[in-house]
């Protein structure tokens, strides 16, 4: 009998041993365990049992003379092989199984791993699961009605080639652990897994890998049809493993698992086991449909650093990895909102923008949140959030040949700062289709709020039958006369063809230009946001955000200035960004009122950045002030210094000057200064 080695099991010293023969032990092993429970073992002659002892492959738990259990296994190839467990009935359900099997494991750690063969049937599946064996096959029992045995593995976390390692993986491609129910989205063709299989392209591939946990080889097992279970775990093959229990320490695998089961509360032990292989396994992401799992994302990432997401969350933060300057905040308008494209909780957009008024259901919007995360080489997401990271507004979008397509635009309140963040996303579409060179933008969210419907119809979109809104889009300078035709237009049909067809320009039909004259402290806070960016403290909100806006001045020396019109800011002085005055943008000029100021700033007051006193102040002796509202501002990428404008002017035979006052311009100058400072004019 080999050397004693004492262990504690429940508070009771229990010692593992070598069986040799010929021993008392040798012989209660045989007569006293194996013969009472041969039925379940299985046969096996003396001769095999005196054969194991004399490897020193028959280990027993002795309490105090008495034998409580015994393992017998083989050492082939590469593998530990147990071919009987056996615990006595007394002392059954006391640890002293899994002791057996831990000191066979511990003593052989060279190995790969440790091979068992189970009985479905005996009730036995638990035991080895438990303990940490993974159901990784079936095979034919060698009884005369071949029932059917599991096979259960305990790897020692050795590197293999089926099995994901951090060190070994160089590729640059990081390790992507999958829910149990992500991996029946991509072995099967269930309807709720089509956002799932958007992993399965190719360009994913070139940047992680898909892993599955052994908590899944758990999951299959427990299919009660075994073509079903063969056909699961088939499909499981195709994906790299992460690392085994056995490639960390016990101790540190339960505590790791003990602090994943409190931050995640009330989720199964199952989930919990998932979360524990993905973390321990230092997979990347941790992709799961689980809300229960979800709604914890941001305590587990910050702690354990492993990002919980859905399948869609996970596309587009591959496709932000892969074009980090497409989604990259932007200062909407120098404003304290920014546009954002990733979500950080699906849970938080329903909660936000799911129109429950229109009796809208949670899975409509969320699914096409999925589909539209999914396929991000197709839809865009986008996502207006405030400093403090409030939703307050969000578009989803995907290009077609001939129209952009609108497939959700939503505010979270109704109020004005809604209204504003709606008129924003509308012209935001109209932009992006002109950038794009696209025609046609239509909006055909089928649960529209309030805010929106008011939104696009200022924006001028137009109602479709049978369903939603739609604007054309074109860009350059096109002539009157094509665009019209022999009946001929008006300055009126003019300036509404530019609204109705922004950011495309009309010429030869009599609309009017005029250079007007703005601080650069007034600019700042109406349209100007590169002059906003660089100033400490940016803009109002409510006017950062706002489509229309009203300038006050003296109705002396206008020049005729008169609505519709177009205006050309000239902003004037050395600023930051300019050593001398620039035209920085151009406006449609909608509404052109000259009343007493007190009158003027009541009506006007919800548009502009003045104060009563500075409305005042801008009155002339007649004690009136002009008001010019105006929409549609679209900043120049390249704005026209004086000195550009003056040799412009020059070539076509005109003067210009940086008066105090507007002044009115051919529409020849406008045309020249257009193509040079904006890209849709060229």
């Amino acid at each position: 009998m080999g050397a004693k080695q004492p262990e504690d099991v429940g508070g009771i010293s229990l010692e593992i041993v070598e069986v040799v023969h010929p021993t008392s032990n040798f012989d209660a092993v045989v007569e006293k365990l194996w013969r009472p429970n041969r039925r379940r073992l299985g046969f096996m002659p003396t001769e095999g049992f005196r054969e194991r002892a004399d490897r020193g492959t028959l280990l027993a738990a002795v309490q105090e003379g008495q034998i409580l259990g015994y393992v017998m296994f083989d050492l082939p190839g590469n593998e530990v092989k147990i071919v009987h467990l056996c615990v006595a009935a007394g002392a059954r359900r006391r640890g002293v199984g899994r002791l057996l099997v831990d000191r066979v494991s511990t003593q052989h750690r060279r190995y790969r791993g440790v091979r068992v063969a189970y009985r479905r049937d005996y009730g036995a599946a638990a035991f080895w699961q438990r303990i940490g064996f993974v159901p990784v096959g079936e095979r034919r029992g060698r009884g005369y009605k071949g029932l059917p045995l599991t096979i259960g593995f305990y790897d020692h976390g050795h590197h293999h080639l089926f099995q994901y390692q951090p060190d070994h993986h160089d590729d640059g491609r990081v390790a992507v652990a999958l829910d149990h129910n992500i991996v029946i989205d991509l072995l099967t063709d269930r309807a709720q897994g089509a956002e799932s299989r958007n992993l399965l392209e190719e360009w994913v591939a070139e940047q992680v890998v898909l892993c599955v946990t052994d908590e899944s080889y758990q999951e299959v097992d427990q299919l009660p049809d075994a073509a079903a279970r063969n056909e699961m775990r088939g499909g499981l093959a195709q994906f790299m493993r992460l690392p085994s229990k056995g490639a960390v320490p016990a101790s540190d695998w339960e505590a790791l698992f003990e602090e994943v089961a409190r931050l995640v509360p009330y989720a199964g032990r199952a989930d919990h086991n998932h979360l524990t292989y993905a973390i321990s396994g230092k997979a990347s992401f941790f992709v799961t449909r689980d809300d229960h799992i979800l709604k914890h994302a941001v305590a587990l990432s910050e702690r354990f650093g492993t990002e919980i997401m859905r399948p869609g969350q996970l596309i587009v933060e591959l496709d932000r990895l892969g074009s980090e300057d497409r989604y990259n905040p932007s200062a909407l308008h120098a404003t304290g909102i920014t546009i954002e494209a990733a979500l950080d909780s699906e849970r938080r957009f329903l909660e936000a923008f799911l129109n429950y008024g229109d009796a809208e259901r949670r899975h409509e919007l969320a699914d096409v949140l999925r589909r539209a995360q999914g396929d991000p080489q197709r839809y865009t997401v986008k996502v207006a959030v405030d400093e403090s990271g409030r939703y307050l507004g969000s578009v989803i979008t995907h290009s077609e040949e001939t129209a952009l397509i609108v497939d959700v635009l939503r505010v979270s309140s109704s109020n004005r700062l809604g209204y504003a963040i709606a008129r924003q996303l509308c012209s935001m579409q109209r932009q992006k289709a002109a950038d794009q060179r696209i025609p046609r933008v239509e909006v055909l969210d089928p649960h529209p709020f309030p805010a929106v419907v008011k939104a696009l119809a200022d924006e001028d979109f137009t109602r479709q039958e049978p369903k939603g809104w739609a604007c054309s889009v074109r860009v350059g300078i096109r002539e009157g006369s094509e665009e019209f035709g022999a009946k001929g237009a008006t300055s009126a049909d003019a300036a509404l063809y530019e609204r109705w067809n922004w950011p495309a320009k009309v010429v030869g039909v009599g609309l009017k230009t005029f250079v007007v004259p703005i601080r650069s402290s007034f600019a700042v806070q109406l349209f100007d946001t590169r002059l906003a960016c660089a100033t400490l403290f940016g803009r109002e909100t409510g006017l950062g955000l706002s489509r229309e806006h009203i300038y006050y001045r003296s109705p002396q020396n206008s020049r005729g200035l008169a609505s519709p019109a177009r205006i050309l800011w000239y902003v004037s002085g050395r600023t930051p960004s300019q050593a001398q005055g620039h035209i920085r943008a151009l406006s449609q000029l909608v509404e052109v009122a000259v009343e007493r100021p007190r009158t003027a700033y009541g009506r006007f007051q919800r548009l502009g950045i003045y104060s009563q006193d500075q409305v005042e102040d801008a009155a002339d002796q007649s004690g009136k002030v002009m008001a010019l509202r105006f929409i549609n501002t679209e900043l120049f990428e390249d704005p026209v210094s004086l000195d550009q404008a003056r040799e412009i002017a020059d070539r076509l035979g005109n003067s210009f000057t940086a008066l105090p006052s507007p002044q009115p311009v051919s529409e020849r100058f406008f045309v020249e200064i257009y193509r040079q400072a904006s890209s849709y004019g060229r």
